[in-house]
């Protein structure tokens, strides 16, 4: 058994390798960028880094993990949802799993490292940790679905894991009337898995996201990383506000039910409330009229609105506002509104011990530490519900996400990752 832990000389002497040694880590980041690079060439639109949940690239992205993980003989598979996973094992007897990942889908031409470059980092993790005998599985995930674009349900391939994925999504279609069991199906998968696919609790010793920020916190604070206390709590919700078409020119202005006009107001209404609320976010994000011609009043309009904030009564009590406010309008209008979908996300606060340990890892590679809460819903909000989990922000150039100009600077990953490593070498240590 002794050979299966890390003395303190072991874990001293790899910290020590790696937070001296720059060119290493800068070794390590480089081919962090060089990877992502080559992951957002894998997209459905030339031109565009678009790869939406088990779409044709996402495949491509699979088999090009599985090359990078061969380099270091790692155990690599599919599951039921699209998941991949890689797994260094350990040589220890009934030994628990240490889990670091993100996801690899994005949002309709987003950027090369939201997602991606948590999962390269994973990579770099084991590259780094080859050498030593872990008391833990050490294992990579790429979560298959993250952002809910496809079937505008987010978090699907974190909800696997966790054993919360709830099996009436099969029946959802995407925009081109393609059924969730359908698309799964095509990919050369199975339904009949999911059920069985989850981790047991007691089998997770951690799960850390690793992330780019996607905002100007660590900016600010002059901190190539950030230790994430709490995930904001999301309200997704699909609105649809009903009048009656009319002729552009011939329907008098006080005699019409446009149901954009009535969108229009609480669209408005709903933006000067949350400029009114620290911290809120309020975004309608999609709309759609009909029937969409420029000299018919829009008899129909669906949008969608996205709530969030860190304090779930807050952000409970914008919804409750955007409601009463929305039936008030409609009364006014003569236009009939509806909610046709509510998707919540609870705030998550991250594993205390987890948090810790982190922070003391931050602390160990010379860094600044600093704390900071994320508006953007991760997939380490579903398994902390699961896990014990903690997440890692990185620093950006300019705090420009979910686009093409999306960036992050090679010494903030070297960082980072020297955070990661000497995360699992502590904890090595400690068990």
């Amino acid at each position: 058994m002794a050979n299966d832990r890390l003395s303190k000389s072991q874990v001293d002497s790899l910290a020590s390798a790696f937070v001296d040694d720059r060119i290493s880590l800068e070794s390590l980041a480089r081919t962090c960028l060089e990877r992502c690079e080559v992951v957002a060439r894998m997209t459905e639109r030339e031109g565009e880094i678009t790869r939406r949940f088990l779409t044709p690239p996402m495949r491509s992205v699979h088999q090009q993990l599985d090359t990078w993980a061969a380099e270091w003989g790692l155990d690599c598979r599919v599951d039921s949802l699209g998941n991949w996973l890689a797994k260094r094992p350990s040589s220890s007897p009934n030994a628990k799993t240490l889990l670091i990942g993100s996801h690899l889908d994005t949002v309709p031409n987003g950027g090369r490292f939201d997602g991606t470059l948590g999962v390269v980092m994973g990579l770099s993790v084991i590259e780094a940790t080859r050498d030593l005998s872990l008391p833990f599985h050490l294992q990579v995930v790429g979560f298959s679905e993250e952002e809910g674009v496809r079937y505008a349900l987010p978090y699907l391939g974190s909800r696997c894991l966790t054993g919360t994925f709830d099996s009436k999504w099969l029946d959802r279609f995407d925009d081109s009337n393609v059924s969730m069991r359908s698309a799964i199906e095509s990919f050369g998968l199975s339904t009949r898995g999911i059920a069985e696919d989850h981790l047991p609790p007691d089998s997770v010793l951690a799960f850390v996201e690793p992330h780019i920020e996607q905002g100007p916190q660590l900016i600010q604070a002059q901190c190539s990383v950030g230790l994430v206390t709490a995930i904001a709590g999301q309200s997704r919700m699909a609105l649809k506000f009903t009048g009656m078409p009319g002729h552009a020119g011939t329907t008098p202005m006080d005699q019409r039910s446009d149901a954009l006009v009535a969108v229009a107001r609480v669209v408005t209404e709903l933006t000067r409330y949350a400029e009114n609320v620290e911290d809120l976010r309020f975004t309608f994000g999609r709309i759609e009229a009909q029937p969409n011609a420029r000299n018919v009043i829009a008899g129909v309009v669906h949008l969608t609105a996205d709530v969030r904030h860190a304090d779930d009564r807050i952000r409970l009590d914008a919804v409750e506002y955007l409601k009463d406010y929305a039936e008030q309008v409609s009364r006014q209008s003569s236009v009939r509104f509806e909610i046709v979908e509510h998707v919540q996300q609870a705030a998550i606060a991250m594993d205390p011990s987890v948090q810790e340990a982190l922070g003391q890892a931050v602390l160990d590679s010379g860094l600044k530490s600093f704390e900071l809460s994320s508006g953007a819903g991760h997939d380490a909000a579903v398994m902390a519900e699961a896990f014990p989990t903690g997440m890692l922000f990185l620093r950006q150039p300019s705090p420009i996400s979910h686009h093409p100009d999306e960036n992050v600077n090679e010494e903030d990953v070297a960082d980072g990752i020297q955070v990661l490593i000497n995360w699992v070498t502590r904890l090595a240590k400690e068990q």
